[in-house]
């Protein structure tokens, strides 16, 4: 009697509808994110005359792009444009990737304007494939629901990966949470697929590799690779079926970007050897874990031999690395010091501690800038561990170490939040999909309960900051578009040649230039890229204390000097670089890092005071003669303002203990 199997048609028809459904779904999410992110920030950037950007550095990833289209695929390493020839050390995939795109639109020949618009249109696009790829990952690691609340924290999330995205805000960014978040999923897909590690760790080779050539500190992001890879090791083997086999696929593919980057250096010039150093140590923890899995199963040593081993091979390295290897390790501190405090810190404020944004610690950065997702990712992270902890599924540590590390991350540096609202996305809609599964098996109220927290706590709180946040002051002030513009038409050639801008430099020694601007470092970048001249300093802190000492001098004598030394034919001003006060008696104005910059104690040119009335004190800031003859006040205040007269007051003050 012969049986034949037929096929339930739901069961035939359901994996169909369920793909249509969510590629539905997902079409409606991006299109949101989009909206948000074009739509909303547009009146910003497209000004109606002229094309501003939301990021200082955005304005020369913007030059450098316009002169790799001019000689592609050549990219600009030394530019004339910053004073000295330095080469700013950008990471090139980004470049490339609007290079190349303008160059096909263009057909070989693209004009400024696709050039610009390619540019301006790359973050939100980066945007929508970030939030594709935090679906995939959330469905492998949660599930179907999970993947589409995930997808919808991404688009909708406030936060750094937000305002990364933004029409205009052309920066590497966005760029580095869309390969971090493909990284992760390509490792979690490794943990299924251990049957097959030679085609998982090819494209996940591939993956770390561009991870190096989107951010020339990537080893960051090694570091946490390997810090998870340590764990599994450690945790996992612990279970019946042990640690797998996805060591073999996470060595052979650093050993993968490791040869890639070793066999075509001039892919990442820089030569940023602490990327090479992260690749090298994952590879060789891949090989002793393979070593140590072979001995235990010959017999060779046992699990207590091992742990012993491991102790004393890491004391040993901590002690000897630092005599054996002083510039490698050096370069490694060199990378950790950016979680320190310094006075770098303080004036540039994507490069603050989270929780010393505003000066002084404080919870409310966290509020302000994540609102409910840092809390949710908290919670996420203790639940997903508590899952791991009861189940042992390897996805979830991997998930909690990655989410962990970027908490740590941002903590320590603000504006690593890129990284971390996608990890908060992946974590917090696992947590979410439970949470309503959980309340859809219980019923009644409880399952209103769970619903109201998800569709209210985690996105409805955050909608409105969301829009807020689209719109923020650009990079440069709108006014300063046509000031540059005629700059650049109308004042000195730099290099004598216009074209020189979009010329191949490393064909002929460098030109030096004939004159320079004088501006503050924050719109170095918006000179050249917009005013096509040379500025004194530039946002990597190059020039920024010669600038320091042109504004806070109050010789006029002594400040002619410095520009005839300079060669500097124009001064920039601008109403943010003097100080002034607020109605709500804030202090306001950039001239307050000039000064320290210039090495000039704040004290020289005011102090605060406090002064009580009928409610609590309040500060008020009193202006020291020395401010008034500043250049900063002399160009930016009297130039504009003019003189006036103002009634003299006498002002008594006492301390207090």
């Amino acid at each position: 009697m012969t049986r034949h199997h037929v096929r339930s048609p739901d069961h035939a028809t359901k994996p169909s509808l369920d793909w249509r459904v969510d590629v539905g779904w997902l079409v409606l999410i991006i299109v949101v994110a989009l909206f948000i992110r074009i739509y909303l920030p547009w009146p910003l950037v497209y000004t109606g005359t002229h094309v501003n950007l939301f990021e200082t550095d955005a304005w020369y990833h913007l030059r450098v792009i316009e002169n790799l289209v001019a000689q592609f695929p050549h990219k600009l390493l030394a530019d004339p444009y910053v004073l000295g020839g330095q080469a700013i050390r950008l990471p090139p995939l980004l470049d490339y990737l609007v290079a190349g795109t303008a160059w096909l639109v263009g057909l070989g020949r693209p004009s400024a304007t696709t050039v610009t618009t390619v540019a301006v249109f790359t973050p939100p696009v980066l945007a929508g494939l970030t939030i594709l790829v935090v679906y995939a990952t959330a469905r492998r690691l949660g599930g179907r629901l999970a993947a589409l609340i995930a997808a919808t924290l991404a688009a909708i999330l406030p936060g750094h990966f937000l305002d990364r995205t933004l029409l205009g805000y052309l920066d590497h960014h966005a760029l580095e949470a869309l390969v971090s978040t493909t990284l992760l999923y390509l490792i979690a897909r490794g943990l299924s697929q251990e049957r097959r590690p030679l085609r998982s760790a090819v494209g996940l080779g591939l993956a770390l590799l561009a991870m190096r050539l989107s951010w020339t500190s990537a080893a960051m992001i090694f570091a946490i690779v390997g810090v998870w890879l340590a764990a599994h090791l450690a945790l996992q083997s612990w279970r019946r079926t042990g640690s797998g086999t996805v060591h073999r696929t996470v060595g052979l593919a650093a050993t993968v970007a490791l040869a890639l980057t070793l066999a075509f250096p001039g892919v990442e010039p820089f030569g940023v050897y602490l990327g090479s150093i992260a690749l090298g140590l994952i590879a060789g923890l891949a090989i002793i874990a393979e070593a140590a899995r072979l001995g235990l199963a010959r017999h060779w040593w046992s699990p207590r031999d091992l742990v012993a081993a491991a102790v004393i091979a890491g004391s040993a390295a901590a002690i000897a690395l630092p005599w054996l290897f002083p510039g490698p390790v050096g370069e490694i501190r060199a990378e950790l010091s950016r979680f320190g405090l310094s006075q770098v810190l303080t004036s540039v404020s994507e490069a603050r501690p989270l929780f010393m944004y505003e000066g002084a610690w404080s919870l409310h950065p966290a509020w302000e800038f994540f609102r409910t997702g840092f809390l949710l990712g908290l919670v996420a992270v203790l639940w997903l561990a508590w899952r791991w902890w009861r189940h042992r599924r390897a996805t979830d540590l991997l998930l909690v170490v990655w989410t962990v590390a970027m908490y740590a991350a941002t903590i320590g540096v603000n504006r690593f939040g890129y990284y971390l609202v996608p990890a908060i996305a992946i974590a917090g809609g696992a947590l979410c999909a439970a949470t309503l599964e959980a309340g859809r098996r219980r019923g009644g109220w409880q399952q209103r309960i769970a619903v109201i927290l998800i569709a209210g706590g985690a996105i409805g709180l955050n909608l409105g900051p969301t829009v807020e946040a689209t719109i923020r002051p650009a990079s440069i002030p709108g006014s300063w578009l046509p000031a540059l513009e005629w700059m650049r038409h109308h004042a000195e050639e730099p290099f004598g040649d216009p074209d020189y801008y979009l010329a191949r430099y490393d064909n002929a020694p460098l030109r030096t230039p004939t004159s320079t601007v004088m501006a503050w470092w924050d719109y170095g970048y918006a000179i050249m890229a917009v005013g096509r001249r040379v500025p004194i300093a530039n946002p990597t802190g190059f020039g920024a204390a010669t600038a320091a000492r042109f504004y806070t001098e109050i010789d006029e004598g002594a400040a002619l000097a410095l520009l005839d030394e300079q060669r500097s034919r124009y001064v920039l001003m601008d109403e943010q670089l003097p100080l002034s006060v607020r109605p709500n008696g804030a202090l306001f104005g950039k001239f307050q890092s000039v000064a320290e910059t210039a090495g000039v104690a704040s004290s020289r040119f005011f102090d605060v005071y406090f002064i009580r009335d009928q409610g609590p004190s309040r500060p008020i800031f009193l202006f020291h003669e020395d401010y008034y003859r500043t250049m900063a006040f002399r160009l930016g205040v009297l130039a504009v303002q003019g003189y006036g007269r103002q009634s003299t007051s006498v002002v008594t003050w006492q301390t207090e203990l």
